[in-house]
Parts: structure tokens; C-alpha cells; sequence
């Protein structure tokens, strides 16, 4: 048998003869993974339990980007009360993000052994104190300090919650659900700014991280109650069935877990029960008492690669379709850097002048672009992808996902002349704000798709894939927000938004490069990659 090509599913039951579970609302629609017969098997919540997880985990996103990006609309207060110069203050949130990404490499290990659950909390309540503390800072190396520490603790918002995705949702659907935490990450960061700067002309800057203080210890005790843990252990089961009409020269495509067959018995188990209610008596379900334990969670089975995968990210650069997930969306962290490290200054000076509150209310324009985006990126994603599978015999490639790519390569460019050019030329601040709206459109759905294609590309490591992704954009990112104001002093705003928009094309383009050839790369690691899933283990997502 050839080597199962990672990625590669059997998604569409083309002839309708397949012995594994399908969709309940699409009866073509494989589903991948496998459930399990155990009821605890977050793939087996009820449809409301999985909608609530959902909303608990973006609340949790959304409020955590909110308290640590509340404060860009009051720089010039800052900088006139403290002396912090704006771009001191643009390379401070450089310093955050790149130890966001370097600080997953405590935080993924630590989701990933001991539980979602924890890291939420724990980082969520640290983080609320490490933002009370910026309301005090008077200095450079305070700021840089204070946001160096929030990179560290708060590293799980660039992880987390893509991993909860992969543990509660099917391939088929990961898309939408992708695009939804999309939304809550910049949507926290974009509304954020709106009271803030209505707050620091009213109660002084200083209030403002007071005030989402409050709002982040109190949504840590929210989240503590209803923040449901999603870890749980799968094997992997490789399913050598392929619809008959499918080419002789596709490789046999992969699902995991042991898949329950129409009779309702087990086809593969480790413990093959004599009968049904054997099997059932096995599991117990667990009431809400036990699901707001901490600890306890983890699985026995479950191997500890705690030690082990501090390296693992760094030899999975060496997998092409990972690395380039890591340069899309961390060229999508750079224009977003870009434009937050702007915003201010276009719109704080003539022939605007707008006063810091109604700075805030230019993230309007961003909340806006945020939610076309990840509208597009989510469920149009999905829709294609699936409807490209049926296309091709029911085999769904991750990179099917790619396509809606044509997209951000078009809105992205014409948003940064819109909003560089016509700010330069201050032209009429509407026009202004729709650059902004279709800037932050393009900027969400590239970030959306790129997360997505890693997770589909290598779904037994997705946590470990989407850190390598992390530490590659975020080092991208930190380049641009620390360089965000001398490129701007030295090329004008003009020149560097026709530069971004030159560069997004060219980064983009790179969607069709996978399009035609990601399949073939992926295939070349084929050995290697299914060699490091059984040496460590690792479940499937």
C-alpha cells in the first residue's frame, strides 16, 4: 500500500456505499474525523453544547484582545504625559507579538498535555494583572517590559483556540468556525480602541487599562464557568476505503479513529467489547460538577510530549506547506501593524485633527472590514472546499481552500492605495475608512485561510503545526511593527502603502503556487511525517 498522502480525505460519499458516519444534514458529507462511542468525545456533544463551547471560547478571544490592544487611539496622550515616543510605543506591541509567538512554546505544550481549560484561565487572569500594571508605567523599558510579559503569558490567544476548533469540530466545518475566532481576535482588537478613546479624553489615558482590567478578571471568572474543556485522545486509524469511481493513482486517503459501522459495532478497537452495551457501560458521562475540575482531564493513553516538543516546531519548518501558512499569515500580521501604527497619526493630524475619541471611532472601519472577512474566509471557505471535493470524486485536498485567495489578492491592494494615497492627498476621511475597511478584509481572510490550510494539511499535529506557523509570522510582525514609523518617516505614507499593496499581490499569488503544487510537497513528506506521528504518538484532529 502506498503511503497515505498527509491531508488527503475521503470527504463526499460519492456512491453513498461508505461504512463510516456521515453528516446528519448533508448525508454525503463524511465525517472527519470519526467520532468515537465514547460520550465524553467532544465530536459527540449535542449540536447546543457545541455552539456553547464555541461562543466561550471566542469570548474568551475576544475580551483577551480587547484588555491588550485597548490603548493606540491615546499614543499622542501617552507620548505627551510620559515622553514614550509613538514609535516606542509601536515597538512595544512589536515586542508583544514576538514573544507571542516564542511564548507558545510553554503555552502549547501546556494546552496540549494538561488541558484547554486551564490555560484559559490562568492566562486570561494573568494577563488582566500584566494590563493594570501598563496604567502605571512612565517609562520606555517599563512599556517594553510590561508588553514583553503579556507576549509570554498571553501567547495562548495565537493558539488556543485554533486548537479547541480541531478538537470540537469536523473538517468540513473547521472553515466557518476558523473564521468565527478570526472575527472575535481582530474584532476584540478593533472595537477595543472605540470607549478607549472616549475614555481618555474623559477620565485620562491611564483609565483605560484600569477599565479592562475589570473587564478581564471579570471575564475570567465567566470563562472558569463556562469555558468547557475539549481535550480528548483519539488514535489514529488509517481507512484504505476509496470511492470506486476515484482515479487508480490517488493514494488511499486518511481518517482517523475507530470508525462505527452502519450495524452500530465497532470496526477497529484496542479493547473489542463483546457486544454494545459492553462497550457502553465502559463510559460514564460526566456531569457539570466534573467539567469545572482544572485538572484530571487528561487522558492515560495520552502520550507527554511536554519536553519533546519544544523542538518539534522548529523541525516542522522543514514541511513547505507549513511554512508557507507561516508566511501568509505572518505578512497579515505585518499589514496590520502597518495600518495600526498609522491610523493615529493620519487621522490625529491636519487636516483631520480628530480628538482621541473620535480616533477610536475610526476602528469602526476595521470591526467592519473583520466581519466581510471573516465571513468570506469561514463559510464561503467551507462551501468551496466541500463543493471542489464532489468535484473530485469525494477527495477532498486541503488546498481546495486556497481558491478563495482571489479575494484578499484584489480588495487588499486597492484598500492600501485608497487608504495610503488618499491619506496622503487627504482626500475626504470617509474614503479614508473604506481603505481601512477593505485593508482589514483582505488582512483577516488571508490569516483565516492560512490557518486553516495548516491544520488541514497536518490535522494529527495540528497544535504543534499552528506554533511553527506562530513563530514564523510573528517574527515577520515584530520586523514590521518595529520598523512600522521609520518606514513611514522615510518613505512617506504613500510610498509605503503602494509598497504593502505590491507585496500582498505578491505574497497572495503564492496561494496558486500551492494550488497547483502544495499536493506534490505534501506528499514528498509523506514518510517523515507519518514516521513522527507514531514515534510521539500524536492523536488525530
Amino acid at each position: 500500500m502506498d503511503v497515505p498522502i498527509p491531508g488527503t480525505v475521503h470527504l463526499v460519499d460519492v456512491l453513498g456505499t461508505s461504512h463510516l458516519r456521515h453528516e446528519q444534514g448533508e448525508k454525503d458529507i463524511i465525517l472527519v474525523p470519526q467520532p468515537t462511542d465514547d460520550p465524553n468525545d467532544p465530536l459527540n456533544w449535542s449540536p447546543r453544547r457545541r455552539l456553547n463551547s464555541s461562543i466561550w471560547q471566542m469570548v474568551w478571544a475576544l475580551s483577551g484582545a480587547a484588555i491588550i490592544n485597548a490603548l493606540p487611539p491615546a499614543y499622542l496622550l501617552i507620548q505627551e504625559e510620559t515622553g514614550i515616543a509613538i514609535g516606542d510605543l509601536n515597538t512595544g506591541n512589536a515586542l508583544m507579538y514576538l514573544f507571542f509567538g516564542f511564548g507558545t512554546l510553554l503555552s502549547q505544550p501546556f494546552a496540549l498535555n494538561f488541558g484547554r481549560r486551564p490555560t484559559a484561565v490562568f492566562s486570561l487572569g494573568i494577563t488582566s494583572f500584566l494590563v493594570l500594571w501598563a496604567s502605571y508605567m512612565k517609562t520606555t523599558g517599563e512599556w517594553y517590559a510590561n508588553r514583553i510579559l503579556t507576549g509570554i503569558f498571553f501567547s495562548t490567544i495565537e493558539s488556543l483556540i485554533e486548537l479547541c476548533v480541531a478538537d470540537t469540530k469536523f473538517s468540513h466545518e473547521r472553515g466557518f468556525h476558523m473564521g468565527f475566532y478570526t472575527w472575535a481576535l481582530f474584532g476584540g482588537a478593533f472595537l477595543a480602541p472605540i470607549p478607549a478613546g472616549f475614555l481618555a479624553d474623559a477620565a485620562g489615558w491611564r483609565w483605560i487599562n484600569k477599565m479592562y482590567c475589570i473587564i478581564g478578571v471579570a471575564t475570567t471568572v465567566a470563562i472558569y464557568f463556562g469555558f468547557e474543556e475539549t481535550m480528548f485522545y483519539r488514535h489514529n486509524v488509517v481507512d484504505e476505503f476509496l470511492d470506486e469511481r476515484a482515479d487508480d493513482t490517488l493514494a488511499p486517503v486518511e481518517t482517523v479513529e475507530p470508525a462505527l459501522v452502519s450495524e452500530g459495532k465497532e470496526a477497529i478497537s484496542d479493547t473489542s467489547p463483546s457486544s454494545d452495551s459492553e462497550a457502553a457501560q465502559s463510559y460514564a458521562v460526566h456531569g457539570y460538577a466534573h467539567r469545572l475540575k482544572l485538572w484530571g482531564h487528561r487522558d492515560p493513553r495520552q502520550p507527554n510530549t511536554f519536553l519533546k516538543f519544544f523542538f518539534i516546531p522548529f523541525y516542522l519548518m522543514r514541511y513547505p506547506s507549513i511554512v508557507f501558512s507561516g508566511l501568509l499569515v505572518g505578512c497579515q500580521l505585518a499589514w496590520y501593524n502597518v495600518l495600526l501604527g498609522t491610523i493615529t497619526s493620519v487621522f490625529g493630524e491636519a487636516p483631520y485633527n480628530f480628538s482621541s475619541n473620535m480616533i477610536g471611532l475610526t476602528y469602526l472601519a476595521c470591526f467592519i472590514g473583520t466581519s466581510i472577512g471573516c465571513l468570506l474566509a469561514g463559510w464561503l471557505n467551507d462551501r468551496i472546499a466541500t463543493w471542489v471535493a464532489r468535484k473530485n470524486n469525494g477527495i477532498k485536498e486541503p488546498e481546495a481552500r486556497l481558491w478563495v485567495a482571489i479575494i484578499p489578492m484584489i480588495i487588499h491592494p486597492a484598500g492600501c492605495i485608497l487608504f495610503g494615497v488618499g491619506g496622503a492627498h487627504h482626500i475626504h476621511w470617509v474614503g479614508v475608512c473604506f481603505g481601512i475597511i477593505m485593508v482589514t478584509t483582505g488582512i483577516v481572510m488571508g490569516a483565516t485561510l492560512a490557518l486553516s490550510y495548516a491544520v488541514d494539511c497536518y490535522k494529527e499535529i495540528a497544535g504543534e503545526a499552528i506554533i511553527t506557523v506562530i513563530i514564523i509570522r510573528n517574527i515577520i510582525g515584530f520586523a514590521f511593527g518595529y520598523a512600522v514609523v521609520p518606514m513611514v518617516d522615510s518613505l512617506g505614507l504613500q510610498n509605503t502603502f503602494i509598497l504593502i499593496a505590491f507585496l500582498g499581490v505578491a505574497l497572495t499569488s503564492l496561494c496558486f503556487v500551492m494550488i497547483a503544487f502544495g499536493k506534490g510537497m505534501r506528499k514528498s513528506t509523506a514518510v517523515s511525517y507519518w514516521k513522527l506521528v507514531e514515534e510521539h504518538g500524536f492523536q488525530a484532529h
